[in-house]
């Protein structure tokens, strides 16, 4: 896939690429900008403004209708049209008459108030409204899901099932020696002998999972909306009634997350897509009105170690977040050129990860935001 060529904020949030990562979490899409990140550290805050756009516009879910949003697009340019024909004026050019277009009429029509200040985010927010729109991401009607019943079918023959009727976690170790933590109210169905090299579990409820390494039979766990496709890690998969809930947490090694549709039709189409990659301390969840993936950090990050104590005397800025990067595994990027006369001396034991994070962006005068699982760091520099 090529570079996307970026002049501005607007190709970002125009780029197609750049809405699948965001909207899809796509995980070709989210090495491709990465390593656009990577190549352009200097546009890390053009990102993390683009990303806001975009999500600011889905979080609101709110179906407009398309005359409205032809409307306020309409008025929108006729507004700027105007104020570009004002100042030629003053200028002294000749001047323009501008008429502001007729809103729609249809019924329970609202005019929405833009701030003049922000024209240009406005109006992409507007242009990215008509797409989606076509697109079809405000349809909130739920995903096809999987059941228990389809995947008993598919996996005839030696299916086995554990169903917790207690009130503690059931300790479950299957035929391949992975070890599963159900817990309560939880029912799984394992079956070792899938004819397509899989290692198959349907899971009902809530489980941790620390799968054997098998790098010729990846290890799945189906649920009704997300499946989860791993060689060998621990994580949890919540799968209950809660709706709020349904995600991924990763605890160890790398996890890939579907939509369960998505994934049963790729594989019975042979062309197997990315899937969301988690790394540890990263999440995704299913957002139950937009029925779309989200990748974040998890709320409490924990040490890859079980002891991360950090002891720094006058180290350089990018040292500090390259090791906090690897005691968590959780990647953070931040312009180094900027950063290169920022200096960190603290002793960090035992405080929650965002705690170390604050107390090293207080002391080099940075700012941090987590942006699709990454940790962006942004500042002006120490000189």
């Amino acid at each position: 896939m090529p570079q996307p060529i970026i002049r501005n904020i607007d190709d970002i949030i125009a780029s197609a690429s750049f809405r699948r990562w965001i909207l899809d979490n796509n995980e070709e899409d989210a090495v491709l900008w990465q390593q656009w990140l990577a190549e352009n550290p200097d546009k890390i805050e053009w990102v993390a403004t683009a990303n806001l756009v975009v999500r600011t516009l889905i979080s609101a879910q709110e179906e407009v209708p398309a005359a409205e949003v032809e409307w306020e697009v309409e008025k929108l340019m006729a507004r700027i049209a105007e104020e570009e024909a004002a100042e030629e004026e003053n200028n002294g050019a000749p001047s323009l008459t501008i008429t502001l277009p007729e809103p729609p009429s249809a019924e329970g029509f609202k005019a929405r108030p833009l701030v003049r200040k922000y024209w240009w985010a406005a109006a992409c927010v507007l242009l990215l409204a008509g797409w989606l729109a076509v697109q079809g991401y405000y349809n909130k009607s739920a995903p096809q899901e999987l059941s228990l019943a389809s995947f008993r079918a598919a996996t005839t023959g030696g299916n086995v099932e554990y169903v917790n009727n207690t009130d503690t976690t059931l300790h479950v170790v299957l035929k391949d020696g992975s070890k599963v933590e159900l817990m309560k109210g939880g029912r799984l169905v394992s079956n070792m002998q899938d004819p397509g090299g899989e290692r198959a579990v349907f899971l009902e409820g809530d489980a941790f999972f620390n799968v054997t390494k098998d790098q010729d039979h990846p290890f799945v766990v189906y649920t009704g909306k997300l499946v989860t496709r791993v060689l060998g890690t621990s994580f949890w998969v919540n799968a209950g009634a809660n709706t709020n809930e349904l995600g991924v947490k990763v605890k160890s090694g790398k996890v890939s997350v579907f939509k369960a549709e998505v994934f049963v039709a790729a594989k019975k189409s042979g062309r197997m897509p990315g899937g969301i990659l988690l790394m540890p301390n990263q999440q995704v969840k299913l957002n139950a009105r937009t029925m779309t993936l989200e990748k974040n950090v998890v709320e409490v990050p924990v040490g890859l170690k079980n002891s991360v104590i950090t002891r720094f005397e006058a180290t350089p800025a990018a040292e500090v977040f390259q090791h906090l990067e690897q005691a968590y595994g959780i990647p953070i990027l931040f312009e180094e050129s900027v950063m290169s006369d920022c200096s960190v001396t603290a002793v960090l034991e035992d405080e929650p990860f965002y705690e170390k994070l604050k107390v090293i962006c207080r002391i080099i005068h940075a700012r941090y935001e987590v942006v699709d699982g990454n940790v962006v760091v942004s500042s002006k520099g120490c000189k």
